[in-house]
């Protein structure tokens, strides 16, 4: 049947409705199908258009199925069936067809466009119409409070979209936007830059002007402090960047932050320069915790106008905790160096100081007397030279010594103190030189041994120190966790003398220790009675039956890196010389 005859069909059918003789017209079409050896959805759509208007729906609808039957990549089948399970009362049925239909249909079919547009619709409909089961009418008040505690800021927006008297009963708890958390936030609403104030405007009259802490709002598009937030000014303790800010004037970014003259804790995960960052702890007295994670040097150093900012001689900063790390992409300038030594001059009370290592960090601390009690270098690799930590005060309890990325290697020695025993420090984690000389290897043997009273050891590229293990190991009695990952020297006898002088280790790490077998695991496994977790990854002479055994005597062990496709844990870049 061609075109033409379709055509005819359809006129001479049309005629009929309009004349409303639906039994002729249905007499016309069906003897015309009877008599078509291979009928075409063309004739089953006017058949079922027929059934629909005479009101014969189950009909029409068996006619619209066969019209799927006959080709399913065509959407006039779903539209037209869709079509009468709504007028039957069956939304969700055609709601399920419309689904089908999207993934079936072809996409250059011109209906398509009208088959998603019609099924949006459907979905907006049942959403409206569905019945929401009112928790806020069921439940207690303190119930609800406390579960909706535990829900992230972006669900309780969602939960806020689903009913009026939700909306209703949500923003009157000022305790669920004390926290604007938008690192959550849609790439694209950055674009609603305006309606985001007025959302931020909302929150902050529902938490009574007292929100006190505000996460990736530059996610929203917001550059500058909007009125919303300038009315809780004096609440706000805590502020968050996550992702970099496009702008322009980096120069201005500082009007960011300086008017939360309240904050307690500032975290920037953007590149911002050292006038910046300058302007921000000069403007913010009450900051207790600062992570400058990525700053830059400013465009022209001589320039700095922060060199008098910070002394000895001006108000102390209230900084307990700074982070201070800067960007490795930019060379080098003696005035950095300056910034952080008047920054550690005018911070008496800080106790824990994270920072890429310059060379006169250790004299800066000593010199004004800071009570450290976390100390975390990174290490840049940009000198080759021997670099200090000859003096470390006696209140540390934390050092860490690590490169600025994990896959690399420490490129220089670091010399420690050896002239003093470290009683408070309990944590210690190095990342050794990989071509220690003698004279480095005990040095960093006499620190060990001074700090008698660690809790926690960490060695990572310990290679040159397997032929003192001995001699390091007896002098850490109090030892409970321990890590030396990467040691191929480290053998059964080393694994023994550790079980015999740390009897109290909790948590082991002997991975990529390949001289390590089956009987060493044992005999640390039966030696350490407090032992709860071992770590003894691509150690392949530990057979499957030791660790079976250790297994099921309630131990923990761990024989494959939980990371997806991870590098094993040796596998560094060195720079050859």
């Amino acid at each position: 049947m061609n075109n033409y005859q379709v055509k005819a069909i359809k006129e001479k059918t049309q005629q009929y409705l309009s004349k409303r003789k639906f039994e002729d017209a249905l007499t016309f079409i069906t003897k015309t199908i009877e008599q078509e050896p291979n009928p075409t959805i063309d004739l089953f759509e006017l058949r079922a258009q027929v059934y629909e208007k005479s009101g014969q729906y189950s009909q029409a609808e068996l006619d619209a199925k066969r019209m799927i039957h006959l080709n399913a990549r065509n959407a006039r089948g779903y539209l037209r069936l869709g079509k009468l399970l709504q007028l039957d009362g069956f939304d969700k049925k055609a709601d399920q067809l419309y689904t089908q239909g999207l993934r079936m249909v072809h996409k250059m079919d011109p209906l398509r466009p009208v088959l998603k547009k019609v099924s949006q619709r459907l979905n907006e409909r049942i959403l409206r119409t569905r019945p929401v089961l009112d928790l806020f009418r069921i439940l207690p008040r303190e119930v609800l409070l406390c579960i909706l505690q535990q829900l992230n800021f972006k669900s309780i927006v969602q939960c806020m979209q689903v009913c009026k008297h939700w909306r209703d009963c949500i923003k009157k708890e000022p305790s669920l936007f004390c926290c604007l958390d938008f690192s959550c936030a849609s790439p694209r609403s950055v674009n609603s830059r305006d309606r985001n104030v007025m959302a931020v405007a909302r929150y902050s009259v529902y938490s009574k002007d007292n929100i006190q802490e505000v996460i990736g709002l530059e996610k929203l598009g917001i550059l500058t402090p909007t009125k919303a937030l300038l009315r809780s000014v004096k609440s706000l303790k805590v502020y968050k960047t996550i992702s970099p800010l496009h702008t322009q004037s980096t120069d201005k970014l500082y009007t960011i932050w300086t008017p939360f003259s309240e904050l307690h804790y500032f975290y920037c995960a953007t590149p911002i320069t050292f006038s910046i960052a300058s302007k921000i702890l000069s403007c913010c007295k009450k900051l207790k915790q600062v992570e400058l994670v990525d700053l830059i040097p400013d465009l022209i150093f001589d320039s700095m106008d922060w060199d008098k900012l910070f002394n000895a001689e001006s108000v102390p900063l209230a900084l307990k905790s700074l982070t201070f790390i800067r960007n490795q992409k930019f060379p080098f300038h003696h005035k950095e160096q300056q910034f952080l030594k008047d920054l550690l001059s005018a911070s008496p009370y800080l106790e824990y100081l994270e920072a890429s290592y310059q060379s006169d960090l250790v004299a800066a601390i000593k010199k004004y007397k800071i009570n450290l009690r976390s100390l975390i270098i990174i290490d840049e690799g940009v000198s080759n030279t021997v670099k200090d930590l000859a003096f470390l005060p006696q209140s540390l309890t934390t050092l860490i010594v690590k490169p600025c990325n994990p896959a690399s290697t420490i490129l220089c020695p670091y010399l420690f103190p050896t002239n003093v025993r470290m009683e408070s420090l309990i944590n210690l984690e190095l990342f050794l030189y990989l071509r220690l000389s003698q004279n480095d290897i005990d040095n960093v043997v006499k620190f060990l041994t001074s700090c008698y009273k660690l809790k926690k050891l960490v060695l990572h590229d310990s290679l040159a120190l397997a032929p003192h293990f001995f001699e390091i190991f007896a002098s850490l009695p109090e030892l409970e966790h321990l890590e030396i990952p990467d040691n191929v020297a480290l053998q059964n006898k080393h694994a023994i003398h550790i079980t015999d002088c740390c009897p109290n280790l909790k948590y082991v790490n002997f991975s990529n220790s390949i001289s390590l077998d089956g009987s060493g695991f044992i005999a640390v496994l039966r030696g350490l009675k407090e032992l709860k977790r071992i770590d003894i990854i691509n150690c392949d002479s530990v057979s499957r039956d030791a660790i079976d055994w250790a297994r099921s005597k309630g131990m923990q062990v761990t024989v494959a890196s939980s990371l997806p496709n991870s590098q094993p844990l040796g596998t560094k870049k060195i720079r050859l010389i």
